[in-house]
């Protein structure tokens, strides 16, 4: 309900964002537009079509197993004579065990009918079974074919999985630029004001005679260095505005535009903050979860079926069929069936070289040995980046303890050579270098957070858990 609400306000408040109180502005907190992307963008869109798809093989595949209704006739008619008339018509149940039963009803008459096909004037009714006791005992093409597609739809799952989490992955980081887009705007305005207030403060003073009229071109120059990189911060602004934007949808695929008034959260809490309890653990416990690893494995499933069908190959085709025969009354269609009426056959082939099924199980097994490699293969990589990426987590959050504190103490030692320059105790030029350097260490600061917080995301993403976050 909490999400739903959230989605609402957010979705009217980019419908309508020149309503009562337009230049007010509006938060798009991070769990708000990780929800919009995760609900209604395309890409996820397509994620859960990619999940059906693999519900309906599944479905498709289980055709093959559904009872058939079967009918035959023919006729031939030729210089008024009824050479034949041949019916052949019933149902056939195939079952999971390779083994198929049927019944039916033939009838057959003419007078250039073929011997063998001669029956009862009423014809006779079967009910019959036919079985696979050697090729296709424990698997046949069938049966092959339900149990891959059954894989497949995991397969499927988990590439859903796959696909919302890269989604995320680069949602939240084009939020992030658009946050630290946003407080570089605040730290350039802050810094044109700045300037301002000392070219003004500059004017007066060389009117006065308090400080020489060269003061004036240097507070100029820099209010003007100011202005230009106001400028460039607002192009940044508006240009990752827009790359938040190719992320937001509402339903039925209507894409948003981002409204100027709606401005993202200042701070950097997020709901990830337990994640950095995940750091803590082994990362190759958890990439095992990882939907690629499982999809993997998964592929890997698939190919041992293979396998296990290409070695049913070297197995003699048996089969088997047996139908007991009634001819039906008038009054009674089933009539009564006895062991003395019947027809049986056996089916038997084998191949005596075999190299078809040799080859093809040899083929099978080094599918097998080539995915299981690159399972490894996947598992070291996913477990390289996890790695990275809490590095790079660890790394920054110490740089950021302690680049708050410069940041504090740049603030201070700027804040003392102002008093200083008010006092008559130093010059504009030392007072700009302060604030330059107060300026670039707030840059700093913002790059720093940006890249923590990447970090935080990016490990998530290693261990394929973000769509659960949201």
């Amino acid at each position: 309900m909490k999400v739903r609400l959230m989605t609402y306000r957010f979705i009217l408040l980019l419908l309508f964002p020149f309503g009562i109180g337009a230049q007010a502005t509006h938060v798009l907190t991070f769990e708000e537009f990780m929800q919009m992307v995760k609900n209604y963008h395309p890409q996820a869109q397509r994620a859960d079509i990619t999940k059906e798809i693999g519900e309906l093989m599944v479905l498709q595949s289980r055709g093959a197993f559904d009872p058939v209704l079967f009918a035959k006739y023919y006729e031939k008619e030729y210089s008024q004579n009824t050479y034949y008339e041949i019916l052949d018509g019933g149902v056939k149940i195939p079952t999971w065990f390779g083994i198929e039963l049927y019944a039916g009803i033939e009838q057959n008459d003419g007078i250039y009918i073929n011997p063998e096909r001669t029956l009862p004037p009423n014809g006779l009714t079967y009910t019959g079974i036919s079985a696979t006791l050697g090729q296709g005992l424990f698997i046949d093409k069938r049966r092959a074919d339900l149990r891959t597609a059954q894989l497949m739809e995991q397969m499927n799952e988990e590439e859903r999985k796959l696909r919302l989490n890269d989604l995320l992955l680069n949602a939240s980081n084009t939020y992030f630029h658009w946050q630290a887009a946003y407080l570089m705007l605040e730290v350039n305005e802050n810094a044109l004001e700045l300037a301002r207030i000392r070219l003004e403060a500059t004017k007066i003073n060389a009117i006065l005679g308090d400080s020489p009229f060269i003061d004036t071109l240097e507070a100029s120059i820099q209010y003007q260095n100011r202005q230009v990189g106001l400028e460039e911060a607002k192009l940044n602004l508006a240009n990752r505005r827009a790359m938040v934007s190719t992320f937001l949808w509402l339903e039925n695929v209507i894409p948003v535009e981002l409204a100027e008034n709606v401005v993202p959260q200042s701070d950097y809490e997020y709901p990830l903050s337990a994640l950095s309890n995940l750091l803590r653990l082994q990362t190759d416990s958890l990439i095992t979860t990882h939907p690629a690893v499982i999809q993997n494995q998964l592929q890997i499933n698939q190919l041992d079926i293979q396998r296990r069908l290409q070695a049913e190959q070297l197995k003699p085709v048996v089969n088997l069929k047996y139908n007991l025969l009634n001819e039906p009354f008038v009054n009674d269609f089933v009539g009564n069936y006895t062991l003395n009426n019947y027809n049986f056959g056996v089916d038997f082939r084998f191949p005596v070289l075999m190299r078809a099924g040799r080859g093809g199980l040899q083929i099978a097994k080094l599918r097998i040995r080539d995915a299981e490699y690159d399972l490894s293969h996947r598992i070291q990589l996913l477990n390289a980046s996890a790695i990275q990426a809490k590095n790079e987590f660890n790394t920054t959050t110490t740089q950021l303890e302690i680049y708050n504190k410069t940041v504090t103490d740049l603030g201070a030692l700027l804040s003392g050579e102002v008093q200083k320059f008010n006092a008559g105790e130093s010059s504009l030029f030392m007072v700009n270098a302060r604030e330059q350097s107060f300026i670039n260490a707030q840059v700093r600061l913002i790059d720093l957070e940006l890249k923590n917080r990447a970090a935080l995301i990016r490990f998530t993403h290693s261990l394929g858990t973000l769509f659960d976050e949201f």
